[in-house]
C-alpha cells in the first residue's frame, strides 16, 4: 500500500513553533492514515505529535505517541521507522532528565 504524504503538510507547522496547531495536525493525519490502512504514514504522524508535546514538555504524552511509532513500526517491520522510534524515544527521555536536572540546580 502506498503511504499518504501527509507529512510536508503538517511539518511546517512545528518550525515557527505552532506545536499546538501542530499536534492538531498531526493527530488529523493520524486518523486519515488511519482511515486508509496507512500504518507507516500513520507511524510517522504518531511520532511527529510524540516530537511536538516533547517540545512543550509534556514528555509522558511524548512517549505514549512515540511508543505507538514503534509497535506500528515492528508491526510492518520497517527497520528505518523502528530506528527513528528508538532514537525519539531515547531522546526524549534525555530531554526529560536534563530538564529534572536543570530544575534541581535552580531549586524549581
Amino acid at each position: 500500500m502506498p503511504t499518504l504524504d501527509l507529512c510536508p503538510l503538517t511539518f511546517s507547522l512545528s518550525h515557527p513553533g505552532n506545536f499546538d496547531k501542530a499536534i492538531a495536525e498531526h493527530e488529523l493525519a493520524v486518523g486519515l492514515s488511519e482511515a486508509v490502512g496507512d500504518v507507516i504514514g500513520c507511524a510517522v504522524a504518531n511520532r511527529l505529535v510524540g516530537e511536538c508535546h516533547c517540545e512543550l514538555g509534556n514528555y509522558d504524552k511524548a512517549l505514549r505517541y512515540q511508543e505507538k511509532h514503534l509497535r506500528l513500526a515492528q508491526k510492518e517491520e520497517s527497520n528505518i521507522e523502528q530506528q527513528r522510534a528508538y532514537a525519539t524515544i531515547g531522546r526524549t527521555y534525555l530531554y526529560q532528565v536534563n530538564m529534572v536536572k536543570c530544575q534541581v540546580y535552580f531549586s524549581f
